[in-house]
């Protein structure tokens, strides 16, 4: 992100840095503006009293400032539009860990002015120090490039504990098990008791606390709020309220379904995505890599996690990739389909070190009823490039990962 960040900080006149507490927005702001920038965290009670009682003498005091967890006082950006438009040479960086796209009071302040980047989890390449894998985008023109090196063959409890450790800075520093739990429980608890009370009045934290497990095991899942508030025992407003909290914190995401055209035949629900399976392992009552390997909740996770990978390596191209999954009622799907500009790509992910042509079905399907889709392929744990028709093929997931 450090390059995106250095031209918008450039270029816009507000930029608005978003990401999971603790995922790293204040190491990487420090590290790439911090000589020139003046910073300040309105988690500091004297500077948010300062904001508070004069927030003109506060935003004066430089021509670029980082307002450090601005949300927490909403009434600076009216102030920030203000400012920029008087003098287009001022630049503001916002950060948070609240995603502002989804706080309508500050963006509609905003409209015009500011543009978006969020921080993700480290991606597997990030944390073995590897470039961006280039793959992917070649694979819109319809051809397939292989990395240099040697494939590499993930065994399942490779696979699941890379799964289980998610990609929070932290892990960096707590390669044992019980230290991570210990740092997780901490995670969560200081969520509970300070993004939610920033954010909103939570009545019953227990009761968030169960919606919060419930979610967790439905990581990579068609989401339903109706089973979801039954089994939490909620009412749906209720639910829906604390599901709309995860998506603000940046905890989760919803992946929605692709629609070229409106077809009655596809589904409309979202599958609920967790920003890390790290946290969300945690959450779900997984405390190790076996525990979650052997759950029949493992292939959702699997997907997920390579959902965040294939998230980060889409948000790092000129143009980013959005992704989107594909399912139609009668069951035929596609994990993810890539849309960067007209094009497509459908990419399928199998846990097996093996790939049959049946395992291709789906994306057969999609490619067959969009001509826009370039390639589709699946990739899986084994460690061999297979060409199984034209433009489709296996890919070891280790090219990702």
């Amino acid at each position: 992100m450090a390059a995106p960040l250095q031209a918008l900080a450039r270029a816009a006149r507000v930029t608005v840095l978003t990401g999971a507490r603790q995922v790293g927005k204040s190491t990487l702001l420090s590290h790439e503006l911090g000589k020139d920038w003046r910073l300040f965290s309105m988690d500091d009670f004297d500077i948010q009293s300062q904001a508070q009682r004069d927030p003109d003498l506060l935003l004066a005091s430089s021509q670029h400032i980082i307002l450090d967890e601005a949300h927490l006082i909403p009434a600076l950006f009216p102030r920030v539009k203000r400012l920029v438009d008087q003098d287009r040479s001022r630049r503001f960086i916002l950060s948070g860990s609240a995603n502002l796209l989804l706080l309508s009071r500050t963006t509609e302040s905003l409209a015009g002015r500011a543009e978006f980047l969020r921080l993700l989890p480290f991606s597997a390449g990030e944390l073995a120090g590897q470039a961006s894998p280039a793959f992917l985008q070649r694979l819109f023109a319809g051809a397939l490039e292989s990395p240099a090196g040697r494939p590499v063959t993930l065994d399942a409890t490779a696979l699941a504990t890379r799964v289980w450790n998610g990609g929070m800075p932290e892990i960096v520093h707590r390669r044992n098990t019980a230290d991570l739990l210990r740092w997780r429980e901490g995670y969560i608890r200081s969520y509970l008791e300070k993004d939610l009370r920033d954010l909103s009045q939570i009545a019953n934290l227990p009761d968030f606390k169960r919606l919060m497990s419930l979610a967790a095991l439905r990581c990579g899942c068609l989401l339903n709020q109706s089973d979801v508030a039954r089994d939490a025992g909620l009412s749906q407003p209720t639910a829906h309220r604390y599901l709309g909290l995860l998506e603000v914190s940046e905890q989760c995401v919803r992946l929605t379904p692709f629609h070229a055209h409106a077809a009655k035949s596809l589904v409309k629900a979202p599958k609920l995505m967790w920003t890390d399976t790290g946290i969300a392992a945690f959450a779900a009552g997984f405390m190790s890599p076996s525990d979650l390997l052997h759950s029949r909740e493992w292939g959702a996770f699997l997907e997920c996690y390579v959902y965040n990978q294939l998230r980060a390596v889409c948000g790092t191209w000129d143009s980013p990739g959005e992704i989107f999954f594909w399912r139609t009622r009668s069951g035929v799907e596609v994990d993810f389909v890539i849309r960067h500009g007209r094009r497509l790509l459908a990419v399928e992910v199998k846990a097996g070190q093996q790939v049959r042509y049946a395992d291709t079905a789906g994306l057969q399907e999609f490619m067959r009823r969009h001509s826009d889709c370039r390639a589709g392929i699946v990739l899986y744990a084994g460690g061999e490039q297979q060409q199984l028709a034209d433009t489709l093929w296996a890919v070891p997931l280790s090219w990702l990962v």
